[in-house]
């Protein structure tokens, strides 16, 4: 795959996880007394991760020295566990 194919699909990852934390916060800005403080932990931590995600994203794209295939495969490993755990949080149930 080369960079700018890496790029485009790392940037659409990005870009649908930002969607799905929106939807989150959304959901938990209406329904707040419904929501335990767990799930509010938990929209917190993948907030955290998916910045962690966008900046080591840009870090292996603008490296120039390190192996782009490597870093995109596991840049989309990290991103696959990411999304699973959003759609549980996503799936969850107030109260």
């Amino acid at each position: 795959m080369e960079r700018h194919e890496i790029k485009a699909l790392v940037d659409g990852r990005m870009a649908a996880g930002k969607k799905s934390l929106d939807a989150m916060k959304a959901r938990l800005d209406s329904e707040r007394e419904q929501f335990d403080e767990k799930y509010r932990a938990n929209v917190e931590q993948l907030q955290r991760e998916h910045d962690e995600l966008k900046e080591r994203a840009a870090r292996a794209m603008d490296a120039a020295s390190e192996d782009v295939d490597t870093a995109g495969k596991d840049l989309e490993r990290s991103m696959d566990d990411w999304e699973a755990r959003a759609k549980q949080a996503m799936d969850r149930k107030p109260g």
